[in-house]
Formats: C-alpha cells, structure tokens, sequence
C-alpha cells in the first residue's frame, strides 16, 4: 500500500496491490471519514482428475483494509481504477487538508 500527495494537483491518491483480484471481487466505502477495501480472492479450481496441488504458496479468501480519510471526504470526490494487479483510489485535497502554518512568535 501506498498514500502519495501530489502537492501540484491537490489530489491524494492510494495504491493498493490486488494481484488476481477481479473488479467484481472488490468493494470500496466509506463510514465516518474511513475508507475501507474489502476483496476477495477464491482458490482456482486445481480439484480435476489426475491433477494434484504440489505447492501453494498465493493467499485466498478476504481481505480487507481500513484508511483514514481527512474529514469531510465524501464517495463522490473518490475516484477508483483497477489495472495490472493495483487499484488506485484518488481523491481531491480540499483546503481543510492542506497542512497550514503555524507562525512561531518569539521573546
């Protein structure tokens, strides 16, 4: 998982790397300012006669992950891609998630 802020675009995106995951198999919310990404990946079918399982290494069943989002995020502003094996969520950074500077006074 990556979070990238590209400060020239005011856009936040996340990578997510979903090899073998199918469009279908994912599904993206949010409830109280957290993203969540929940897939799901089931085993091939290796159960045929003459064919016997040797090694399995790749993980199966479901996945999930929870992200924090600034406040005021809403599923409108996100917009998500699936390609090569990454699902790429991004979203606009308002001003309320711009860092701000504090001015430091002194004596």
């Amino acid at each position: 998982l990556d979070i990238v802020e590209d400060l020239s675009s005011n856009t936040t995106t996340i990578s997510i790397d979903t090899p073998g995951i199918r469009k279908e198999d994912i599904d993206l919310s949010i409830v109280a300012n957290t993203l969540t990404v929940l897939a799901k990946r089931e085993r091939a079918n290796t159960g045929s006669s003459g064919r016997q399982v040797v090694r399995e290494e790749k993980a199966y069943g479901v996945f999930e992950r929870k992200l924090a989002l600034p406040a005021g995020t809403q599923v409108r502003d996100l917009k998500a891609h699936l390609a090569n094996g990454v699902l790429t969520v991004s979203y606009p950074r308002t001003s309320e998630h711009a860092p701000e500077k504090v001015a430091i006074s002194s004596d």
